[in-house]
């Protein structure tokens, strides 16, 4: 393969020494391959371009030689550096040793690619504020609009860390502009300025494979194995992907948990392989999962799709803004809440997302009776709130997060909300949606 560019790590001007334990990567090493597939799926739906039809998000992998990977010959050396600046850190001393001998054989591939999106817009630019800057040279940072999944801009370190060289190509084309670029998130390590006279200097943690010094894209089309886009979109390539002996079944279930309610409301479409998810089939991978392991997961499922069929058991429950909600600005109808009553469930509501993805389910909302629920949040204000009170791996809720990112006048209504307010606001009518403290009424049914 004729190089077009080469590895680029900027020196840290004698600042701040990267090391091995990445914040970013740290947060989703403990399940990284779902939480990648989580992640990468939340960013695609987020740049949908025509809502009439869904994402489609595809899954590919394959195997490539070092020779194969652009930089390849070089990023080997780097791993040399990187082990030599990892003394006495074994962890990472043994990350880098484990890099390059798998260097030397097959190395593993993993393709994401989506459709009906927008592309990594502004590749072509040095415009910090766009796409392609955001998600390539952002560290905590992230241009969402309200109705995205994501807000805090970590989410693109979930491709790294499944990753056992840390390290990925983004390829993009954007009407007119394709582009590509690695980006290989090591440590700080010591290397020569070119040329004979060349300064030794310690490098920052992160470098890209770029055509320039100043790091940005190399505007051409770029595939890795049999893949050729033609449409707008993304691709990712994370390289050395981390072992699964059950590769394509992990990646499944994770849109199965995550996506479900996108894939019902005809948001999204994922290919896995050969393998097609979508709602034509999205009943038939759920029933296929093992009834007791997976048994929240089928409960949430069947009241989504059953959810009109019985109003005796089901219950569709519009927000009513005058109950709950109309002095933060939160208009009606901005989430429903769906409830089934049934035996031997799980006393849960699962949460989520304008986009459809889900959140975590909320507990201890009352134990009187056995019941399941969901609440879709649909509307801009109520979703932009809750995404302010998220955690960044989505998995809990604290609203101290909002004050802090909203500053004082979120706390003045945080205030007003812990008083007299709160206590009118907690047991809403069958019209309206229960507080977070409060339950089904003990001793009487929620409905009938």
């Amino acid at each position: 393969m004729r190089e077009i560019g080469k590895w680029r790590f900027a020196s840290n001007n004698k600042g701040i020494v990267d090391g091995f334990n990445d914040p970013g990567i740290e947060t989703f090493s403990a399940d990284s391959i779902s939480s990648m597939v989580r992640e990468v799926i939340q960013n695609s739906v987020d740049q949908q371009v025509d809502e009439s039809r869904p994402v489609v998000v595809d899954f590919d992998f394959f195997q490539v030689t070092q020779d194969e990977i652009p930089g390849g010959r070089q990023l080997g050396d780097i791993f040399d550096c990187c082990i030599e600046a990892s003394q006495g850190d074994r962890v990472a001393t043994d990350f880098f040793e484990q890099a390059k001998k798998l260097m030397k054989g097959k190395i593993d591939v993993l393709r994401i690619s989506d459709h009906n999106t927008t592309g990594l817009v502004g590749a072509e630019t040095n415009n910090s504020k766009t796409p392609w800057h955001q998600l390539v040279k952002g560290r905590g940072s992230s241009n969402k609009n309200i109705n995205s999944g994501g807000s805090f801009g970590i989410g693109k370190a979930a491709p790294l860390a499944c990753s056992y060289f840390h390290t990925i190509f983004y390829a993009s084309k954007a009407d007119t502009v394709d582009s590509y670029v690695g980006v290989s998130r090591l440590l700080s390590f010591k290397q020569k300025e070119s040329g004979f006279f060349g300064k030794e200097f310690t490098t920052t943690g992160t470098g890209f494979y770029s055509a320039s010094d100043d790091m940005n894209a190399i505007l051409k089309p770029f595939s890795m194995g049999d893949f050729r886009r033609t449409d707008n979109g993304t691709d990712i390539y994370i390289l050395a992907l981390e072992k699964d002996k059950d590769l394509y079944g992990t990646i499944r279930l994770a849109v199965l948990k995550n996506f479900f309610v996108s894939i019902e409301f005809q948001k999204l479409v994922v290919h896995v392989g050969q393998e097609t998810i979508d709602r034509n089939t999205l009943a038939q991978y759920i029933a296929q999962l093992d009834d007791k392991k997976y048994a929240e997961l089928k409960d949430y499922y069947n009241l989504l799709i059953h959810r009109d069929d019985d109003p005796e058991d089901n219950r569709v429950i519009p927000l009513d803004a005058a109950e709950y909600g109309e002095k933060y600005g939160i208009k009606d109808g901005e989430c429903t809440l769906l409830l089934h009553q049934g035996e031997d469930l799980n006393q849960r509501v699962l949460m989520t997302r304008k986009t459809g993805m889900t959140l975590f389910p909320q507990s201890r909302l009352g134990n009187s009776i056995s019941y399941t629920g969901i609440l879709l949040i649909q509307g801009d204000t109520m979703n932009q709130i809750f995404k302010m009170m998220e955690m960044p791996a989505h998995d809990k809720r604290e609203p101290g997060r909002c004050c802090r990112r909203w500053g004082s006048g979120c706390r003045a209504q945080g205030a007003k909300a812990k008083g007299k307010d709160d206590k009118e606001e907690s047991a809403p009518s069958s019209h309206g949606q229960r507080g977070q403290s409060e339950g089904p009424a003990r001793g009487r049914r929620p409905w009938r």
